[in-house]
């Protein structure tokens, strides 16, 4: 299941009327594994990240933090070729997320 682009949200773009608009909504959180918005902690559901554990959320339903990845991106990767082949834009998508956070595979 897919998400609507106006039901993504950015870190860096919480703010207190995003808050309050998604109070009720469950959260998924990727290439994070702590939300610092207390309000919306609980309604974390869903972690998939490549950083250090901060032991944060840690009853969300699905939790994977693995931090010997070389990014969220190969870890929802997997999941997505696990579900079957993603699309090639998805998948091109995701292959610039890993080369940025893996610098260039250098």
């Amino acid at each position: 299941a897919g998400a609507a682009s106006d039901a993504i949200v950015f870190a860096d773009d919480l703010s207190p009327d995003v808050v309050a608009t998604r109070s009720g909504a469950a959260l998924a959180l990727t290439d994070h594994n702590r939300l610092d918005w207390p309000v919306l902690g609980e309604n974390v559901v869903s972690v998939v990240d490549h950083h250090r554990d901060e032991r944060a959320h840690l009853d969300a339903a699905d939790r994977e933090v693995d931090d010997a990845a070389g990014s969220a991106s190969s870890l929802v990767a997997e999941r997505m070729f696990e579900a079957g082949e993603p699309d090639a834009d998805v998948a091109a998508l995701l292959l610039a997320a890993l080369a940025v956070d893996c610098r260039g595979f250098d």
